[in-house]
C-alpha cells in the first residue's frame, strides 16, 4: 500500500519543477514516516493474553484501549486469514459473544495479524469447551 502511494505521489509530481516539487516531496515523505511509524506503534503497543477464564486485548500507542471477554461469555469462534496474512503466516480470530450482530462487532473482541493462530485458535475452542 505504501508503495502504491509512493508511486502515485512520484506520477503527481512529476509535473512540477523547483522548489515547488521539493517542498511537496518533503511533506509526502514526512508523512510517509508518520504512517509507517504510526502502524509499527499500534503493531507494538498491542498485546492480549489468554487465562483460564477470559480472553483480554490491550492496545498501547496514542491511548490506551483494554477489553476482557470472558470465556464464558464467548459463543462462537472463528479463524480468518486473507492472502497476505497467510503468506506471513499470521491470521485473525474473531470471537463472537451472545450479543454480537452481524454489524455489531464491538460486542465480540477481534485478534488481528496473531502468529501461530492456528494453535493460538486450538486454545481458545479447548478452553471454550472446559468452561
Amino acid at each position: 500500500m505504501i508503495f502504491i502511494e509512493l508511486g502515485i505521489g512520484a506520477i503527481i509530481c512529476y509535473s512540477f519543477d523547483g522548489p515547488d516539487f521539493l517542498a511537496w516531496f518533503i511533506g509526502y515523505i514526512i508523512l510517509l514516516c508518520f504512517i509507517v511509524g504510526g502502524a509499527f506503534g499500534t503493531y507494538g503497543g498491542t498485546t492480549f493474553e489468554i487465562s483460564p477464564s477470559s480472553v483480554s486485548h490491550d492496545r498501547n500507542f496514542l491511548w490506551s484501549k483494554r477489553k476482557e471477554v470472558l470465556l464464558t461469555n464467548i459463543k462462537k469462534v472463528e479463524l480468518k486469514s486473507g492472502l497476505l496474512q497467510r503468506l506471513f503466516g499470521l491470521g485473525t480470530i474473531v470471537m463472537h459473544t451472545q450479543a454480537s450482530t452481524a454489524g455489531n462487532s464491538k460486542t465480540g473482541l477481534s485478534l488481528f495479524d496473531i502468529e501461530n493462530s492456528n494453535e493460538v485458535y486450538d486454545l481458545l475452542k479447548k478452553n471454550i469447551s472446559k468452561v
